[in-house]
């Protein structure tokens, strides 16, 4: 059975086979926005109370971690406690270890900071996606410390690098909700 109510809210009632009104009643609410199922009981699913909530705030969430990530690796590089700093001094051996490694982990805080800052996530993004796809020189001037056996058996720290696949794929995803916002 289908009864409309109004405009915008229409309650369906699930029929049985001998037409007889079943056990589960589900009443969905459809506004322009969103739609809202509730059980028999007129809960809202925790399911969909969840993934609502979440979806309201995806993109700050992104930014949040990966501002988070991104200002505590920077931060330890200046401190000279980072364990990536030997393979970043080994990996870019045309400038002194010394100088670039604290100066990329300045770079890698300001970039964080950028992702907090809505005015400056564009700036932020492009900076972030440069730098993760320079984070794949290892690979190409240290292979060794990369590969067990090329292409496929990755080192923990060819792990560390290929992770950063996931890192772009969602500064990608940022970048097209900034186009799709301004558009």
């Amino acid at each position: 059975m289908l009864q409309a109510n109004s405009k915008d809210k229409i309650t369906l009632t699930a029929v049985d086979d001998n037409n007889d009104a079943a056990d589960v009643e589900a009443r969905v609410t459809e506004t322009r926005k969103s739609k809202t199922v509730r059980n028999r009981r007129g809960e809202i699913p925790t399911e969909q109370r969840v993934g609502t909530a979440i979806g309201r705030r995806e993109s700050l969430l992104l930014r949040l971690t990966l501002g988070i990530v991104f200002i505590w690796f920077g931060a330890l590089k200046p401190l000279d406690i980072s364990p990536a700093h030997e393979l970043i001094a080994l990996s870019i051996h045309w400038f002194p270890g010394d100088v670039f490694v604290p100066v990329l982990g300045l770079l890698e805080v300001l970039i964080g900071v950028g992702l907090l800052i809505p005015k400056l996530l564009r700036l932020a993004l492009a900076g972030m996606l440069l730098h993760l796809v320079c984070t794949f020189i290892p690979c190409l001037t240290v292979p060794e410390l990369c590969f067990t056996s090329f292409p496929y058996g990755l080192t923990l720290v060819g792990q560390y690098i290929v992770k950063n696949l996931v890192f772009i794929a969602v500064g990608l995803i940022l970048g097209i909700g900034l186009i799709r916002s301004s558009a």
